[in-house]
């Protein structure tokens, strides 16, 4: 049986002039919309109905079904994305996918010609469209300018998410020292404390989207940092928190009262533990 994934939630931006927004979005690391007359979004108030009745004022000759659909993307822009949600731009210039994280709150500039809404973006990273499926291709080419879609349904997105937060290897690695030092170069685990074969461990794992963060790292030894994965060691928070993080009262929970045997190495039976 296949494990469910959760889902993620993706913006993907169109631009109608593809090459200006190549040049902006790439090289000033935003996004951005247009409909230049509807002046300052964030003087709009933050309800549906208002930004419906401010695009049918900035343009009184607009159908009712693309008033509609222009305030739907205009109210989402402005009010519905937030920081660190994934963003994708398709772009036909390059021939590419782009996927970057938004960073920054809604802004207006007033003397932008053509896209005057924006958000500040970080790229991640970048696919050749002959790499996209049919299907993803397929749903990414909306007529609209603003829309959402999800992980799950799209599994190249998966790959595009495992370089959400890690960093390079000597950023990554200084990291590790800083984590070591804050633990006083030692395991974690309160009935171990080794210094000797130390490591760095994720508490919310990469692969499930967690961060290099010092905040999500953790100081183990080599023997309890293999029995965590292994199954015979779970880490648990205050639930009321969330996230485990590093700095919070962590329990440490050996399966059946196990306990970490000192000099010993593991192996696939879990020989290296034995009862308290």
């Amino acid at each position: 049986m296949n494990r469910t994934t959760k889902k993620q939630l993706i913006w993907v931006i169109q631009a109608r002039k593809s090459a200006d927004a190549q040049s902006l979005f790439l090289s000033k690391s935003v996004v951005a919309v247009e409909w230049a007359k509807m002046g300052d979004l964030a003087a709009i108030p933050p309800t549906r109905e208002a930004f419906r009745a401010a695009v049918a004022t900035s343009y009184p000759n607009a159908s009712v079904q693309t008033v509609l659909n222009d305030a739907a993307q205009l109210f989402e822009f402005a009010e519905m994305m937030q920081n660190q949600d994934f963003i994708l731009y398709p772009s036909t210039s390059d021939e590419s996918v782009h996927l970057g994280m938004v960073t920054s709150a809604y802004r207006h500039d007033p003397l932008a010609e053509y896209y005057p809404h924006l958000r500040s973006v970080k790229w991640i990273s970048t696919v050749p469209t002959r790499r996209v499926s049919l299907a993803t291709l397929s749903a990414l080419n909306n007529p609209k300018n603003v829309f959402r879609i999800e992980t799950r349904e799209f599994p190249f997105l998966q790959s595009f998410a495992k370089h959400r937060t890690r960093l390079q290897t000597n950023a990554f690695q200084c990291l590790v020292r800083a984590v070591l030092f804050r633990d006083r170069w030692k395991c974690r685990v309160p009935e171990c404390k080794r210094r000797t074969q130390i490591q760095a461990h994720h508490l919310k794992f990469r692969s499930r989207g967690g961060e290099d963060t010092e905040d999500n790292l953790l100081t183990l030894c080599k023997t309890c940092h293999e029995a965590l994965h292994g199954g015979w060691l779970r880490i648990v928070g205050d639930e009321k928190v969330g996230d485990l993080k590093a700095g919070a009262n962590l329990e440490f929970r050996f399966i059946d009262g196990w306990r970490p045997m000192k000099d010993c190495s593991i192996d696939k039976h879990g020989c290296r533990l034995t009862e308290a």
